[in-house]
């Protein structure tokens, strides 16, 4: 009888089960779903707790089986039943799986059900089942058949463009070969140039027009398609703006020598207590050891992992950066995770050469790996400002600015949080929210024609207040709006006996250019004068003579 039953199992793709009748107490056949906490002893042996995810097939009190999955112990086909209860059901693919993969318990049932059978083959299968039991085991068929179909399953129909099929498979189809391509295989092709597709009921997996695109490309033969050299047309999807990011980024720092490291993002505590305390960590409730216990907090420790695990191999020049996720809490109950960029250096600036005396890294070149980063990004109105957090040392340590939006941090990293890493060498890092980075970096680069005409460069150095900084300063003459003026970069600072106490020397080279004409003295001086007044109104500057 079992035999039977998973023969023509395999036979219609229906799965079928045989009960012993004579267990039934009453001798009905009804369907409910299980009960919390509910247990069931399966066929296995296995004594299984259910949840209400499970339907159950009854003899309308006790349970004899698990609907499309796993009939029960006490109900099963025995050397000495004499009469048989032949079970043929479609069980929602959803339903099933659920109840599947909750249990933990997969059968040839379940692999069929979750994946959709052929409702109109239900009556089909049961009686080429019952046929073979009255040939093979000698069976006596009853008379009748209990049926129960409440909400008939009903057929997609599928919108097919006739010149879709031949832009997506890239050859052309004609509109007659891919009706009679489909009339073969069972669907019922209405229209003219575009299809009106019936799906037949035994196949579940269509449900869209690229899915008979795909019929259609197959019986064709995918070796009669000729493979295109290049993609084209409306199957090339751009890329996400995140991972288009993301490329140029690791683009632009390994062609400026830096290696892209991956690290794991379960972290020790302990380490990570020196960047501020333990009040934000995301512990795991489960951790594999003391050591892997929270969620990393930022990026800058893994990259310090990263630099002690290559200086203890002796390798002294580290260039490295990473592109991944943080975590903190937010509340007592909620937390976040945001995407970061970090990198960090250590070591000598140029590879070791009979020509070169080692020059240690300082605080210039991360500024400057990170400026040349920022300038090929296109980042827009770029500023740093001093800052005072315990993980950079004092004076070393700065804020990055956009549009007046705080992006992240960079500086020397302090002595402190060295030694909780056991590293004895210099490191300089800067970390940067990606995600907001993301949304300031423009998506389109412009361009402007080369200059025709010559510029005009002045010098001025100013005596200020020694908390003025430079790029305040800087800011606050763009926003000035001077005619004709094109760029202003500092070059100097001076701190000395040449200049009063609790003051500062700053210098800055302006270029004035026309796009229109050159020049003329008078019209730079007058720019230059209205310059020089707004520094003396707003910072109290003075001229350095």
């Amino acid at each position: 009888i079992v035999d039977i039953t998973n023969w023509v199992l395999l036979e219609t793709g229906q799965p079928l089960h045989a009960f012993d009748y004579d267990n039934f107490r009453p001798r009905r056949g009804l369907i409910r779903k299980a009960k919390p906490g509910e247990r069931f002893l399966t066929l296995d042996g296995v004594g299984r707790t259910l949840s209400s995810n499970s339907l159950l097939i009854t003899d309308g009190e006790t349970p004899v089986a698990i609907a499309g999955i796993m009939g029960g112990e006490k109900s099963e086909v025995s050397g000495s039943t004499q009469n048989i209860l032949l079970e043929s059901a479609y069980f929602d693919p959803a339903t099933t799986r659920r109840a599947s993969k909750e249990l933990g318990l997969v059968s040839e049932s379940s692999y069929r059900f979750e994946r959709g059978t052929d409702p109109e083959n239900v009556v089909f299968a049961s009686k080429r089942a019952t046929r073979l039991i009255q040939e093979l085991a000698g069976g006596e068929v009853l008379k009748g058949m209990v049926e129960c179909y409440p909400n008939k399953v009903t057929f997609p129909r599928v919108r097919l463009r006739s010149r879709r099929v031949s832009t997506v498979i890239g050859i052309e189809i004609p509109k007659e070969q891919s009706r009679d391509i489909l009339t073969g295989l069972g669907f019922r092709v209405e229209g003219d140039e575009t299809f009106e597709v019936s799906v037949p009921s035994y196949r579940p997996d269509i449900t869209r027009e690229v899915d008979l695109i795909e019929e259609i490309a197959r019986i064709l033969n995918y070796d009669n398609i000729p493979a295109l050299e290049r993609p084209g047309g409306e199957l090339v999807t751009p890329l996400p703006q995140e991972q288009e990011l993301t490329r140029a980024i690791s683009g632009i720092l390994c062609g400026r020598g830096f290696f892209e490291t991956v690290t794991y993002i379960f972290k020790e505590p302990g380490k990570y207590r020196v960047f501020g305390g333990d009040d934000g960590f995301v512990q795991l409730l489960n951790p594999i050891s003391e050591e892997l216990s929270i969620l990393r907090p930022n990026l800058t420790g893994s990259l310090l992992e990263t630099v002690n695990y290559n200086l203890n191999r002796y390798e002294k020049n580290i260039r490295i950066f990473e592109i991944g996720k943080v975590y903190f809490k937010t509340g007592e109950k909620e937390f976040s995770e945001r995407w970061r960029l970090a990198a960090a250096i250590s070591g000598h600036r140029e590879r070791r050469h009979w020509s070169l005396s080692p020059t240690p890294v300082d605080l210039f070149d991360l500024k400057g790996e990170l400026e040349g980063l920022l300038e090929r990004l296109n980042l827009p109105d770029v500023s740093f400002r001093p800052k005072g957090e315990a993980i950079f040392e004092a004076a070393k340590g700065f804020d990055l600015f956009s549009e007046d939006q705080c992006l992240g941090e960079f500086g020397k990293i302090a002595e402190e949080v060295l030694e909780a890493f056991d590293i004895k060498e210099a490191v300089f890092s800067f970390e940067i929210d990606f995600e907001r980075l993301l949304k300031l970096v423009p998506r389109e680069r412009r361009y402007q024609s080369l200059p025709k005409f010559p510029p005009v460069d002045r010098d001025i150095a100013i005596v200020v207040d020694h908390r003025i900084l430079a790029g305040e300063i800087e800011k606050s003459i763009r926003e000035l709006d001077l005619d004709s003026l094109e760029e202003i970069s500092p070059f100097d600072q001076y701190v000395g006996k040449q200049v009063p106490p609790g003051k500062k020397s700053l210098a800055f080279s302006i270029r004035y250019r026309s796009p229109e004409r050159t020049l003329t003295e008078k019209e730079v001086e007058s720019s230059q004068k209205r310059l020089v007044q707004h520094l003396k109104a707003k910072f109290g500057a003075q001229l350095r003579s």
